[in-house]
């Protein structure tokens, strides 16, 4: 097995696409900003208002997830927020637009 890998697989060095460091997107938008952060983004994810918010979704939820031990009742609160946001920013009720 090892030798179809080495023989036919190849792969590149991995490439750093963001200037994330080791924060998490939420963890950047308190610290610098949501300007600089979407600065800071890459090149595809910016010019894609959907793939923007679909970022920012995900890590939100991942955010949720991760610290509604921490503080359940608040954190379910937020999560049902989200739940309500994500349908309506779908269907183009809410506009992310004015950043």
């Amino acid at each position: 097995m090892r030798y179809l890998f080495d023989t036919y697989i190849k792969a590149n060095e991995s490439e750093k696409i963001s200037a994330f460091d080791d924060l998490t997107f939420v963890e950047m938008i308190v610290k610098i900003g949501i300007v600089s952060t979407i600065q800071k983004m890459p090149q595809n994810i910016r010019k894609n208002k959907q793939t923007f918010a679909e970022v920012i979704e995900n890590n939100t939820r991942k955010l949720i997830t991760e610290e509604k031990p921490t503080n359940p009742k608040y954190f379910e609160k937020i999560s049902k927020l989200l739940k309500q946001i994500i349908p309506e920013r779908k269907n183009n009720i809410i506009h992310y637009e004015n950043i």
